[in-house]
């Protein structure tokens, strides 16, 4: 009897998990959709996360702007000295 316990465990937290998930994911996209406009919007958003910049109110504004501070935010991460 206690073999079939860690299966049917394993199962109903594998269920509750993907339902969870399902969940916030249906809540999030309704949100995010308006945020995110475009891959590229989502881009910077994750570059720019990522690399622990945080720019409040001062951003680039052109597409040119963006994408030179996308690479200049890539090639900082790699100069970190400890």
């Amino acid at each position: 009897m206690s073999d079939l316990r860690v299966p049917i465990l394993l199962w109903s937290a594998r269920i509750t998990l993907r339902s969870l998930c399902s969940i916030i994911l249906r809540s999030v996209s309704t949100m995010a959709s308006e945020a995110f406009a475009s891959v590229f919007h989502s881009l910077w958003w994750a570059v720019v996360n990522l690399t622990a910049v945080g720019y409040g109110a001062v951003t680039p504004v052109t597409v040119g702007g963006n994408v030179f501070t996308f690479f200049v935010l890539i090639v900082g991460q790699g100069d970190r000295r400890s």
